[in-house]
C-alpha cells in the first residue's frame, strides 16, 4: 500500500507482488487527476535480459494531493526494483 495504494499508516498491511517476467518485457504508464488538486503517475517496466532466465522490473510513482482540512497534504514519491533470475525451472 505504500508502494503504489493510498496508505496511511495505522496497523494495516497490504503486499503486492512486483515480480519481474522472464517471458516478456512490457511497458505500462498511467496518468490520474482527479478532486483536490490531486495528480498521480505510475510507471511499470519490465525488461527481459536473459530469455526464460533474466528480468528486471522497475516501478515508479509520484502523487502530489490537498486534502479538504487545512495544512493536510497526500504527497508522495517512490521507485521499487525487482530482479528474477532463474537458477533451475523450479528454483528462482
Amino acid at each position: 500500500a505504500l508502494l503504489y495504494g493510498d496508505a496511511q499508516p495505522g496497523g494495516l498491511m497490504n503486499i503486492i507482488s512486483k515480480r519481474a517476467n522472464v517471458q516478456r518485457s512490457e511497458n505500462s504508464v498511467r496518468a490520474m487527476v482527479g478532486s483536490w488538486g490531486r495528480r498521480r503517475l505510475e510507471g511499470d517496466f519490465n525488461r527481459v535480459l536473459i530469455p526464460n532466465k533474466l528480468a528486471l522490473r522497475v516501478n515508479v510513482a509520484g502523487q502530489e494531493s490537498d486534502d479538504w482540512r487545512d495544512f493536510r497534504y497526500n504527497n508522495f514519491s517512490g521507485i521499487h526494483a525487482a530482479l528474477q533470475y532463474n537458477v533451475t525451472r523450479n528454483t528462482r
